[in-house]
């Protein structure tokens, strides 16, 4: 298995590196959607988002963990995921919500990270809906208490084992995740043999059996928990690792088929999370695939995201996010300086 994947990673390098030196390619049509803060351009994404919105996941825009793992849930349930602020929601997602009137609004981690306060404005707003909590005693706990609910509702196809410290790799995780009915688990980071033991206890139940991806190298998620999940009885391991968080989302959205009638990829920043936490949704719902991209234009980056449009068929891009997040040239894949 390890031989296997070693070829393979060596061949990805390889492909990037063509990739990166092939001519770039011609602008491609771009649109945006944004708002005037990641609050906002969580709303706007959710105005795109063809879901009916009975359910809507309220997540911290400020730390990325929890909204990550609620992300493939929200999918599932055919609703959607808004930003909040830990004490108080903007006007803006207020808006938003009297727009679906959904029947349940589901605040995603616990009272440290999206606090009473928030709870007490909604019952205020919005006395006929029910409002509940899916917080744990910390980020790893809420990632299984948010699997346990996608399990209600179905069998979980996949487990995806992500950092629960560092945002990058994992972002385009939860838009396949939630494509997919899988689920998004959080590596605990532990740095010594009891810590490492101590997480595979908690997500052995949850791994025995099921099929396990791993977004990003080891700096993401370890080498030893990756042998920890295979002695917790995982099906299969797969982890999708490239040279840096732009080349592991290609990789990962390359795993899996693109639908031959979809035309438009989403791009996020890969220098910040909140975009791509409230895009996730989006892409799972609509089956477009979800790329990270520099502010910039970058030399190898910029036209590596072109080659991904020409070889899957996708003829224009949607950017999530300002200018200020991604800079026109770079959204639109134009050749760079």
């Amino acid at each position: 298995m390890r031989l296997l994947l070693s070829l393979l990673a060596t061949v990805s390098l390889l492909a990037v590196s063509v990739t990166a030196s092939a001519p770039p390619a011609a602008a491609v049509p771009a649109s945006r959607i944004a708002g005037a803060d990641r609050f906002a351009t969580s709303v706007e994404i959710s105005r795109q988002t063809p879901s009916p919105g009975s359910v809507v996941y309220l997540a911290s825009g400020l730390s990325f963990p929890d909204a990550l793992a609620a992300g493939p849930v929200a999918a599932a349930e055919g609703g959607h995921l808004l930003l909040t602020r830990p004490d108080a929601v903007d006007a803006s997602v207020m808006t938003r919500l009297t727009e679906l009137q959904p029947e349940e609004i589901v605040l995603v981690g616990s009272a440290a990270t999206v606090r009473e306060s928030v709870r007490a404005q909604l019952a205020d707003e919005f006395p006929d809906t029910a409002i509940t909590r899916i917080g744990g005693s910390d980020r790893v706990h809420t990632s299984l208490l948010l699997l346990d609910r996608l399990a209600a509702s179905g069998p979980v196809s996949e487990v995806w084992v992500v950092s629960g410290w560092n945002f990058p790799d994992a972002l385009v995780a939860a838009s396949v995740a939630g494509a997919t009915s899988g689920a998004v688990v959080l590596d605990w980071h532990g740095t010594d043999p009891a810590s490492v033991r101590g997480w595979g206890e908690r997500v052995a139940p949850y791994v025995d059996g099921v099929f396990v991806s791993i977004a990003g190298g080891a700096p993401s998620v370890s080498d030893e928990d990756e042998s920890l999940l295979a002695e917790l009885g995982a099906v299969d391991i797969v982890r999708h690792a490239g040279m840096d968080r732009y080349d592991t989302a290609r990789l990962i959205n390359d795993a899996y088929a693109v639908d031959g009638s979809v035309t438009s990829m989403l791009v996020a920043t890969g220098e910040n999370f909140p975009d791509a936490l409230a895009g996730a949704v989006l892409a799972a719902t609509t089956g477009m695939p979800l790329y990270l991209s520099p502010g910039s234009c970058h030399p190898a980056i910029t036209p590596m995201l072109g080659a991904e449009a020409a070889e899957h068929g996708l003829t224009s891009v949607i950017g999530l996010g300002s200018a200020a997040t991604i800079e026109d040239r770079a959204l639109a894949l134009e050749p760079c300086a």
